[in-house]
Protein backbone atom coordinates (compact mmCIF):
# COMPACT_ATOMS: atom_id res chain seq x y z
CA UNK A 1 0.00 0.00 0.00
CA UNK A 2 1.77 3.39 -1.21
CA UNK A 3 -0.19 5.20 2.23
CA UNK A 4 -2.34 4.10 5.21
CA UNK A 5 -5.19 5.74 7.15
CA UNK A 6 -2.02 6.26 9.43
CA UNK A 7 -0.47 7.50 7.69
CA UNK A 8 -2.79 10.49 5.85
CA UNK A 9 -4.05 10.88 9.55
CA UNK A 10 -0.45 11.71 10.51
CA UNK A 11 0.09 14.24 7.75
CA UNK A 12 -3.17 16.08 8.67
CA UNK A 13 -2.54 16.25 12.19
CA UNK A 14 -6.10 14.33 12.64
CA UNK A 15 -6.26 12.53 15.94
CA UNK A 16 -9.90 11.20 16.08
CA UNK A 17 -11.69 8.30 13.90
CA UNK A 18 -14.77 10.43 13.42
CA UNK A 19 -13.30 11.08 9.59
CA UNK A 20 -11.76 7.23 8.93
CA UNK A 21 -13.85 6.79 6.03
CA UNK A 22 -13.79 9.88 4.65
CA UNK A 23 -9.90 9.49 4.86
CA UNK A 24 -9.51 6.15 2.96
CA UNK A 25 -11.82 7.36 0.25
CA UNK A 26 -9.66 10.17 -0.32
CA UNK A 27 -6.88 7.58 -0.38
CA UNK A 28 -7.45 5.64 -2.96
CA UNK A 29 -8.82 9.12 -5.16
CA UNK A 30 -5.24 9.71 -4.74
CA UNK A 31 -3.75 6.79 -5.50
CA UNK A 32 -5.86 6.65 -8.44
CA UNK A 33 -4.87 10.19 -9.41
CA UNK A 34 -1.30 9.04 -9.04
CA UNK A 35 -2.20 5.93 -11.47
CA UNK A 36 -3.80 8.04 -14.35
CA UNK A 37 -1.09 10.80 -14.22
CA UNK A 38 2.11 8.71 -13.87
CA UNK A 39 0.15 6.23 -16.81
CA UNK A 40 1.84 3.62 -14.88
CA UNK A 41 0.03 1.07 -12.96
CA UNK A 42 3.72 -0.29 -11.51
CA UNK A 43 3.91 2.22 -8.99
CA UNK A 44 1.12 0.44 -6.87
CA UNK A 45 3.92 -2.60 -6.25
CA UNK A 46 6.72 -0.37 -5.32
CA UNK A 47 8.29 -1.42 -2.45
CA UNK A 48 9.76 0.30 -0.81
CA UNK A 49 7.56 3.07 -1.78
CA UNK A 50 9.85 6.27 -2.75
CA UNK A 51 9.35 8.99 -0.37
CA UNK A 52 8.06 11.47 -3.43
CA UNK A 53 5.55 9.22 -4.54
CA UNK A 54 4.47 9.10 -0.85
CA UNK A 55 4.23 13.21 -0.57
CA UNK A 56 2.71 12.74 -3.84
CA UNK A 57 -0.57 11.00 -2.32
CA UNK A 58 -0.29 12.59 0.85
CA UNK A 59 -0.47 15.96 -1.02
CA UNK A 60 -3.33 15.00 -3.10
CA UNK A 61 -5.18 13.56 0.39
CA UNK A 62 -4.52 17.11 2.26
CA UNK A 63 -5.63 18.85 -1.06
CA UNK A 64 -8.61 16.85 -0.96
CA UNK A 65 -9.85 17.34 2.83
CA UNK A 66 -8.43 20.69 2.63
CA UNK A 67 -11.59 22.08 0.29
CA UNK A 68 -14.16 19.33 1.41
CA UNK A 69 -16.13 21.70 2.09
CA UNK A 70 -16.23 24.03 -0.96
CA UNK A 71 -13.00 25.87 -3.02
CA UNK A 72 -10.55 25.24 -5.39
CA UNK A 73 -9.99 21.41 -5.65
CA UNK A 74 -6.84 20.97 -7.71
CA UNK A 75 -5.13 17.70 -6.05
CA UNK A 76 -3.30 16.86 -10.00
CA UNK A 77 -2.10 20.66 -9.79
CA UNK A 78 -0.74 19.89 -6.65
CA UNK A 79 0.54 16.13 -6.91
CA UNK A 80 2.13 16.64 -10.90
CA UNK A 81 5.70 18.50 -9.95
CA UNK A 82 6.17 14.41 -7.48
CA UNK A 83 4.95 12.23 -9.91
CA UNK A 84 6.55 13.65 -12.82
CA UNK A 85 9.57 11.61 -12.23
CA UNK A 86 7.63 8.35 -12.35
CA UNK A 87 5.19 9.29 -15.73
CA UNK A 88 5.30 7.17 -18.64
CA UNK A 89 5.71 9.12 -21.84
CA UNK A 90 4.12 7.50 -24.82
CA UNK A 91 3.72 9.14 -28.38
Amino acid sequence: MLVTLEDAKTHLRIDHDADDAFLTKLIASAVAIAVNFTGDPAILTLDPVPEDLRLAILTGVANAYDHMGGGTFAPTEAMAPLLTPYRVWAF
